[in-house]
Protein backbone atom coordinates (compact mmCIF):
# COMPACT_ATOMS: atom_id res chain seq x y z
CA UNK A 1 0.00 0.00 0.00
CA UNK A 2 1.00 3.69 -0.47
CA UNK A 3 -0.06 7.20 -0.68
CA UNK A 4 -1.36 8.20 -4.00
CA UNK A 5 1.63 10.20 -4.75
CA UNK A 6 4.17 7.38 -4.20
CA UNK A 7 5.11 8.00 -0.74
CA UNK A 8 4.48 5.62 2.73
CA UNK A 9 5.07 2.46 0.83
CA UNK A 10 4.47 -0.75 2.48
CA UNK A 11 4.83 -4.38 1.78
CA UNK A 12 1.40 -6.58 2.90
CA UNK A 13 1.86 -9.60 1.87
CA UNK A 14 5.20 -11.27 1.41
CA UNK A 15 6.10 -15.08 -0.53
CA UNK A 16 4.95 -17.66 -1.01
CA UNK A 17 1.66 -15.74 -0.57
CA UNK A 18 0.05 -14.55 -3.64
CA UNK A 19 -2.70 -11.52 -3.34
CA UNK A 20 -5.39 -10.98 -5.49
CA UNK A 21 -8.50 -8.50 -6.04
CA UNK A 22 -7.64 -6.72 -2.95
CA UNK A 23 -10.77 -4.05 -1.18
CA UNK A 24 -9.81 -1.33 1.32
CA UNK A 25 -12.43 -1.20 4.04
CA UNK A 26 -14.71 2.12 4.14
CA UNK A 27 -12.62 3.44 6.94
CA UNK A 28 -9.52 3.09 5.24
CA UNK A 29 -7.96 1.12 7.89
CA UNK A 30 -8.28 -2.99 6.38
CA UNK A 31 -7.93 -4.68 3.10
CA UNK A 32 -9.58 -7.67 2.28
CA UNK A 33 -8.16 -10.28 -0.89
CA UNK A 34 -7.90 -13.55 -2.04
CA UNK A 35 -4.90 -15.74 -2.81
CA UNK A 36 -6.01 -16.58 -6.58
CA UNK A 37 -9.71 -18.17 -5.90
CA UNK A 38 -8.39 -20.09 -2.54
CA UNK A 39 -8.16 -18.37 0.52
CA UNK A 40 -10.01 -14.76 1.24
CA UNK A 41 -7.83 -12.73 4.28
CA UNK A 42 -8.09 -9.26 5.92
CA UNK A 43 -5.24 -7.09 6.79
CA UNK A 44 -4.36 -4.21 8.39
CA UNK A 45 -3.26 -1.41 6.18
CA UNK A 46 -0.43 -0.84 8.99
CA UNK A 47 1.10 -4.51 8.09
CA UNK A 48 0.47 -7.45 10.35
CA UNK A 49 0.02 -11.22 9.96
CA UNK A 50 -3.12 -11.24 7.24
CA UNK A 51 -6.33 -13.19 8.76
CA UNK A 52 -7.60 -15.87 6.63
CA UNK A 53 -11.30 -15.42 7.02
CA UNK A 54 -12.55 -18.27 4.24
CA UNK A 55 -10.30 -21.18 4.46
CA UNK A 56 -10.97 -22.52 0.91
CA UNK A 57 -12.83 -22.34 -2.32
CA UNK A 58 -13.22 -18.61 -1.82
CA UNK A 59 -12.78 -15.28 -3.76
CA UNK A 60 -12.38 -11.62 -2.41
CA UNK A 61 -14.94 -9.51 -0.56
CA UNK A 62 -17.31 -6.45 -0.84
CA UNK A 63 -17.48 -4.64 1.89
CA UNK A 64 -20.76 -3.68 3.36
CA UNK A 65 -20.91 0.85 3.68
CA UNK A 66 -20.08 0.46 7.41
CA UNK A 67 -17.38 -2.03 7.12
CA UNK A 68 -18.64 -4.43 9.31
CA UNK A 69 -19.65 -7.20 6.99
CA UNK A 70 -17.57 -8.62 3.90
CA UNK A 71 -20.25 -10.57 0.61
CA UNK A 72 -17.93 -13.44 -0.13
CA UNK A 73 -17.95 -15.39 -3.01
CA UNK A 74 -17.87 -19.04 -1.67
CA UNK A 75 -18.00 -22.72 -3.64
CA UNK A 76 -18.15 -26.02 -2.80
CA UNK A 77 -15.51 -28.92 -3.35
CA UNK A 78 -13.40 -28.47 -6.74
CA UNK A 79 -11.33 -26.29 -8.85
CA UNK A 80 -12.15 -22.12 -8.88
CA UNK A 81 -12.51 -22.69 -12.47
CA UNK A 82 -14.99 -24.90 -12.18
CA UNK A 83 -17.19 -23.28 -9.12
CA UNK A 84 -19.42 -26.29 -9.03
CA UNK A 85 -22.09 -25.05 -6.21
CA UNK A 86 -21.46 -21.32 -5.93
CA UNK A 87 -23.40 -19.17 -3.46
CA UNK A 88 -22.67 -15.77 -1.19
CA UNK A 89 -21.21 -15.72 2.53
CA UNK A 90 -21.42 -12.86 4.74
CA UNK A 91 -18.47 -12.17 7.03
CA UNK A 92 -19.10 -10.55 10.19
CA UNK A 93 -15.91 -8.28 11.23
CA UNK A 94 -17.11 -7.75 14.35
CA UNK A 95 -17.51 -11.09 15.68
CA UNK A 96 -15.93 -13.49 13.23
CA UNK A 97 -19.03 -15.32 12.34
CA UNK A 98 -19.64 -17.02 8.37
CA UNK A 99 -22.94 -17.54 7.10
CA UNK A 100 -24.53 -18.14 4.24
CA UNK A 101 -26.79 -15.76 1.93
CA UNK A 102 -30.45 -17.24 1.47
CA UNK A 103 -31.21 -18.15 -1.61
CA UNK A 104 -27.50 -17.52 -3.08
CA UNK A 105 -26.86 -20.42 -5.22
CA UNK A 106 -25.46 -19.93 -8.35
CA UNK A 107 -24.42 -16.25 -7.72
CA UNK A 108 -21.05 -15.37 -8.60
CA UNK A 109 -20.15 -11.93 -7.32
CA UNK A 110 -21.84 -8.96 -5.25
CA UNK A 111 -21.43 -5.48 -4.22
CA UNK A 112 -23.36 -3.50 -1.41
CA UNK A 113 -25.71 -1.03 -2.53
CA UNK A 114 -26.73 0.20 1.22
CA UNK A 115 -26.22 -1.55 4.70
CA UNK A 116 -29.17 -4.00 3.90
CA UNK A 117 -29.13 -5.22 0.26
CA UNK A 118 -26.78 -7.04 -1.58
CA UNK A 119 -26.38 -6.64 -5.43
CA UNK A 120 -25.39 -9.69 -7.72
CA UNK A 121 -24.74 -11.89 -10.80
CA UNK A 122 -25.32 -15.14 -11.57
CA UNK A 123 -22.96 -17.73 -12.69
CA UNK A 124 -23.97 -16.92 -16.24
CA UNK A 125 -24.06 -13.32 -16.00
CA UNK A 126 -27.55 -13.56 -17.64
CA UNK A 127 -29.38 -11.76 -14.81
CA UNK A 128 -28.99 -9.24 -11.88
CA UNK A 129 -30.22 -9.96 -8.54
CA UNK A 130 -30.62 -8.34 -5.34
CA UNK A 131 -30.99 -9.68 -2.29
CA UNK A 132 -32.62 -7.34 1.27
CA UNK A 133 -31.56 -8.63 4.61
CA UNK A 134 -34.83 -6.74 6.08
CA UNK A 135 -37.42 -9.36 4.35
CA UNK A 136 -34.83 -12.33 3.47
CA UNK A 137 -35.76 -11.35 -0.23
CA UNK A 138 -34.17 -11.48 -3.08
CA UNK A 139 -35.84 -10.23 -6.45
CA UNK A 140 -34.38 -10.17 -9.90
CA UNK A 141 -33.33 -7.02 -11.35
CA UNK A 142 -32.53 -7.07 -15.21
CA UNK A 143 -32.01 -10.12 -17.44
CA UNK A 144 -28.86 -8.93 -19.22
CA UNK A 145 -25.90 -10.72 -21.20
CA UNK A 146 -22.99 -9.57 -19.13
CA UNK A 147 -19.43 -8.92 -19.66
CA UNK A 148 -18.50 -6.90 -17.03
CA UNK A 149 -20.38 -4.76 -13.93
CA UNK A 150 -19.42 -2.78 -11.16
CA UNK A 151 -21.32 -0.04 -8.77
CA UNK A 152 -20.61 3.87 -9.28
CA UNK A 153 -18.99 5.55 -6.11
CA UNK A 154 -22.02 6.49 -4.24
CA UNK A 155 -23.38 3.00 -4.50
CA UNK A 156 -26.52 4.71 -6.36
CA UNK A 157 -25.84 2.95 -10.02
CA UNK A 158 -24.99 -0.37 -11.43
CA UNK A 159 -22.99 0.04 -14.63
CA UNK A 160 -21.97 -2.85 -17.16
CA UNK A 161 -21.67 -3.84 -20.49
CA UNK A 162 -23.57 -6.40 -22.55
CA UNK A 163 -22.16 -9.01 -24.78
CA UNK A 164 -23.53 -10.30 -28.29
CA UNK A 165 -23.51 -9.06 -32.07
CA UNK A 166 -24.26 -5.43 -30.56
CA UNK A 167 -22.32 -5.06 -26.98
CA UNK A 168 -23.59 -1.90 -25.06
CA UNK A 169 -22.58 -0.22 -22.12
CA UNK A 170 -25.56 0.33 -19.47
CA UNK A 171 -26.26 1.90 -16.34
CA UNK A 172 -29.30 1.26 -13.76
CA UNK A 173 -30.53 2.62 -10.75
Amino acid sequence: RSRSDGSERMQLTYPPMEAAYPSISPDGSKVVFSNFGSETFIVGMDGGQPQRIVEKHSGSGDWSPDGNLLAVISWGDGAASERPNCYLQIYDVRTGKLSTVPGSQELAGAYWINQDTLVATNRAGTELMAFDFQSQKGNQLAVVNLTSWNLSLDRKYIYFTTGGAEPEARRLR
